[in-house]
């Protein structure tokens, strides 16, 4: 939940930067790409890793994941 929550306030900073009539230029434009890549990077693991801790762990799910035979 913090990597996606951090993703997202990264977002808010980004569009917060880039407001305004003019297009970003200059340093404002490697910083909002910067934060929106940075951004996609957060989004990419937390989504690895919820996928990870609902596959794998079973966390989230109703029914117990089957076991594998020993």
């Amino acid at each position: 939940m913090l990597l996606m929550l951090s993703a997202v306030i990264l977002y808010l900073i980004s569009l917060i930067v880039r407001a305004g009539a003019s297009r970003p230029a200059g340093k404002t434009l490697f910083a909002v790409l910067g934060l929106e890549a940075l951004g996609v990077l957060l989004l990419s693991i937390g989504g690895w890793y919820g996928g990870h801790l609902v596959f794998h762990y079973g966390i989230g799910g109703d029914k117990p994941l089957p076991r594998e035979p020993s």
